[in-house]
């Protein structure tokens, strides 16, 4: 009787070495991978051993086969819908920050130039003290793709040049106290705006437009211009002495005027 179990185990054996395999399994292979089971039916007439392990068969059969073709097809469609929002709330967030940088990038300009243009002799007293408006963010922004802490910097530019169109407005034009206040004004609300660009395009991984490249280097002039109207509002005796100037030291600048 020992002699005949030894017979059937060498039997079995020799059968997986062959390729054999149990008769459910092969019913199972053949109905969910048909092509590759055909294929595996020649290697065998060739002689050519187990075919699936010549055939080196895929991590995606291996899983069709035991967890059946619509669990795999489900699996991955849900690895590719992750990758592909992902991949479009990049775009989007780099879009939106794009957006907003220019518009803010924009309005620095403005500064420069109402500054720029304050200091004509035949212009009127009230343009030579009017803040410039800031325009209406773009519709296609998605706030919410942006980091929190460059977008709430730049949304709250808006407060800024409300806060400082009323103080301009409040200041008589008689004297060049207003002149001086404007001047000031503009020069903070330009370089907080380019401030808060400049953040943002860091945060998307845009590129940082360099001032001193371009024609006019307005972020140096608003510079000068804010030094200039601390002096002069001190001078005047209208700078609060525990008021201390803006640093702007993400752009290079640490000191306005003289201390």
């Amino acid at each position: 009787m020992i002699a005949v179990a030894l017979a059937r185990c060498g039997a079995d054996r020799a059968g997986h070495q062959r390729g054999w395999e149990p008769p459910g399994l092969q019913a199972i292979w053949s109905s969910q991978f048909p092509a590759r089971h055909q294929l595996d039916l020649v290697y065998r007439r060739q002689g050519l051993g187990n075919g699936r392990m010549a055939a080196s068969y895929s991590t995606v059969d291996v899983l069709g086969l035991i967890l059946g073709p619509a669990i795999v097809a489900a699996v991955v469609t849900a690895a590719v819908n992750v990758w592909t929002k992902r991949r479009d709330d990049s775009r989007t967030r780099v879009v939106a920050a794009l957006l907003i940088a220019s518009h803010l990038e924009d309005y620095a300009y403005a500064c420069a130039t109402y500054t720029f243009m304050s200091h004509e002799k035949d212009r009127a007293p009230e343009d030579k003290m009017s803040i410039p408006a800031l325009n209406p963010w773009p519709v296609e922004v998605s706030w919410g793709s942006l980091p929190p802490v460059p977008a709430s910097q730049a949304a709250s530019i808006r407060m800024d040049v409300t806060i400082a169109t009323g103080m301009a407005a409040a200041t008589p034009y008689e004297n060049e106290l207003g002149v001086w206040q404007a001047r000031r004004l503009r020069s903070e609300l330009g370089l907080q705006a380019w401030r808060a660009a400049r953040a943002l395009r860091r945060e998307a991984g845009l590129p940082l437009i360099r001032p001193e490249t371009l024609r006019w280097n307005f972020t140096e002039y608003l510079w000068h211009e804010y030094g200039k109207a601390v002096h002069e509002l001190r001078a005047m005796g209208m700078w609060n002495p525990q008021e201390q100037p803006f640093t702007f030291s993400e752009l290079g600048y640490s000191a306005a005027g003289p201390s």
